[in-house]
């Protein structure tokens, strides 16, 4: 962020903003949080907790408000994903919640999350999966409860970005979704119909491209599953206090005790796909049987 460059605070300059604002803070409300979004005017002397894509955000714990100021020149679709799929996990994490980032899929009552670092191809093989039968829950963040020894995914809101030659491949229907710039650009493809909010949580693969590999599942350890799932938390910082990263473990460690975590390794290959699919089937299945021998 450079001092030079102008911010808003208000609709004036982006007239839209208001409606992002608004839909934030109602997402906060349905999930119980004690938190807002305000909007705020840039100042250069001011402390920044958390810089995003054309966003600094402050935190004022004593009224639990996060003070956002976005640059004026942020394109309106850009200014939603950062608030949304960016700032809105920040803040529940913040709270002690389990906040993954990922893709959560359903195959009739069996959830799983698809994790991975971004250019993994996460989008990819969630609407591949869509395409043959998997039910999309949303593809960026999930809160992630453990009770009495179960586990259930709750996306933040449904939602599908994806690269446009990617969308391309899968021959996707393209009309109608909207660009979403910034350094990654993506589609943002509309959800149609009743979605669910919640899955029972069967699995979590962590996506491990491997050029030269067929696709393949191997279960992580513990210490390996734990690692996983906090590298894939939202985290204001990664230098957090003694207690931001006592409350990351416990999370880490309660969700690995109910949630088997598998590598899934595989080529960037379209043609395989299918069979990726097909691993994941399998492995939702045996967990099925697994649990009804208990």
């Amino acid at each position: 962020m450079h001092h030079g460059r102008r911010w808003l605070y208000c609709q004036t300059q982006i007239t839209i903003l208001p409606t992002f604002i608004d839909r934030a803070n109602s997402l906060l409300l349905q999930f119980g949080s004690a938190w807002q979004v305000v909007t705020q005017p840039y100042s250069a002397d001011a402390k920044v907790d958390l810089r995003l894509l054309g966003l600094e955000a402050r935190f004022d714990w004593e009224n639990r408000n996060c003070l956002v100021t976005l640059e004026d020149a942020l394109h309106p679709n850009l200014a939603e994903h950062v608030l949304l799929d960016a700032l809105l996990p920040c803040i529940l994490g913040i709270e002690g919640r389990a906040v993954i980032h990922g893709a959560t899929l359903a195959q009739f009552d069996d959830g799983f999350v698809l994790v991975g670092r971004t250019g993994q191809g996460k989008s990819t093989l969630t609407a591949s999966l869509m395409g043959d039968g998997f039910t999309n829950l949303g593809d960026d963040a999930a809160i992630i409860e453990v009770v009495s020894g179960s586990a259930t995914a709750r996306p933040i809101y449904p939602s599908l970005r994806l690269m446009e030659d990617s969308a391309r491949a899968l021959d996707m229907e393209t009309e109608g979704a909207e660009l979403v710039p910034g350094p990654r650009q993506k589609l943002r493809f509309a959800h149609s119909g009743k979605t669910r909010t919640e899955v029972l949580l069967r699995a979590i693969f962590v996506l491990d491209p491997a050029p030269d590999s067929q696709p393949n599942l191997t279960r992580l350890n513990l210490n390996e599953a734990v690692r996983a799932v906090i590298l894939s938390s939202f985290r204001v910082n990664h230098q957090q206090s003694a207690s931001e990263r006592k409350s990351l473990f416990q999370n880490a460690t309660e969700i690995v005790a109910a949630v088997p975590v598998f590598r899934l390794s595989y080529p960037h290959d379209y043609s395989l796909l299918p069979q990726i699919h097909d691993l994941i089937r399998a492995t939702l299945d045996d967990l099925q049987l697994d649990d009804n021998r208990r």
